[in-house]
């Protein structure tokens, strides 16, 4: 079982090549027809695969068309990132015979070291691998991505409202106002193994009727029927998470909780101009805590949740109460202290660690 330096898993020596003289890169393209990754031990007629889990087997498969048996080709795994530089993980090897070869079992082990390096790359809960092939003193890329993520068991999303996470409008944003919560309930994970969590714009889980699927793209393809899911919405974000519980419930997805952070949405003007559910919400979760911003000196971003319409709850909740704060503050909202000494930090993180 091949393993990665990186991760904990040591390196595979560098493998003589076979030396073919006058062969270039473009004729190494040439006789690499297919590259492709797989979970199950290739065998040349495989489905190949886009997608894999930390803890899981996978394998790279090589296809070529006049390459001598017993030839080694060099592979190097790399992962692809944009926000810093591509990072090396490991080097392992494949033997064409009749002009196939695999690699080793490739064991993308579930353990700390996988989830700092997740933390490290800024990528938000997924690696990208790529491959680039050497052989006769040429190298050259192989292969589609293999997007890794972290277990589905429990998976949480922050919902930003407007201006969050993509600008509203030419002048407002982004001021990421919900990623603090993000963050500091992430800092009291020890546990991260089981641990999903994923920073969302309101726009990101409304379905524009007929014509996209955004929480098929942005929030299905993240779960599966046994995850422990849980919602946190802020402003514009509140009003179309509580729909995504719905949506979720329906579906037959476990929400587990609910936190609406001073919710907006009831005001027919910004419904016309946000990507946002036209209908009041039902929400469906085990259980639901909504907080109104109720502040003594408003600010500018009170009057702009005023224009929308705060969405002022008067049953359902579990939890329902006012604070004196303002409307931008989630952070405040979810760190305040609201019940039986616990905020709604305390609340979700309780209820996680007792899933992982």
């Amino acid at each position: 079982m091949s393993k990665i330096k990186a991760l904990g898993i040591p390196k595979i020596k560098a493998l003589g090549l076979n030396n073919m003289q006058g062969t270039t890169e473009e004729h190494l393209k040439d006789m690499i027809i297919q590259v492709y990754w797989t979970t199950v031990k290739p065998n040349g007629n495989d489905i190949p695969v886009s997608k894999a889990l930390l803890g899981e087997k996978v394998y790279l498969a090589v296809k070529t068309k006049g390459v001598p048996n017993n030839t080694s080709f060099l592979v190097r795994i790399y992962e692809y990132n944009r926000i810093t530089k591509n990072k090396k993980l490991f080097d392992t090897d494949v033997i064409i015979k009749n002009n196939f070869g695999t690699t080793k079992e490739l064991y993308l082990e579930k353990n700390e070291k996988w989830l700092d390096l997740l933390k490290e790359t800024g990528e938000d809960n997924e690696l990208e691998l790529y491959a680039e092939i050497s052989a006769y003193g040429e190298t050259v890329a192989g292969g589609k991505y293999l997007k890794v993520r972290n277990s589905n068991k429990v998976v949480v999303f922050f919902i930003g409202g407007a201006a969050d996470k993509t600008s509203y409008g030419i002048i407002f944003g982004p001021d990421q106002n919900i990623l603090p919560a993000k963050k500091n309930l992430e800092n009291k994970i020890l546990n991260r193994v089981d641990y999903n969590s994923y920073y969302l714009g309101f726009e990101e889980v409304y379905d524009v009727p007929s014509q996209t699927n955004r929480v098929e793209e942005n929030v299905l393809q993240n779960l599966d029927k046994n995850s422990s899911i849980y919602i946190v919405g802020h402003s514009l974000g509140g009003w179309n998470g509580a729909h995504l519980s719905q949506i979720l419930s329906d579906k037959g997805y476990n929400v587990e909780m609910l936190i609406t952070l001073d919710p907006v949405g009831e005001g027919l003007l910004v419904y016309v101009g946000s990507s946002i559910y036209k209908n009041k919400p039902h929400p469906k979760s085990k259980f639901w805590i909504n907080i109104l911003a109720d502040p003594s000196t408003p600010d500018g971003t009170d009057d702009v949740a005023e224009f929308g319409v705060r969405w002022k709850v008067s049953s359902g909740p579990n939890i329902n109460v006012k604070m004196d704060i303002n409307h931008w503050n989630a952070r405040k909202m979810f760190e305040t202290i609201i019940k039986d000494k616990k905020s709604c930090l305390n609340y979700l993180y309780d209820n996680i660690k007792l899933k992982i």
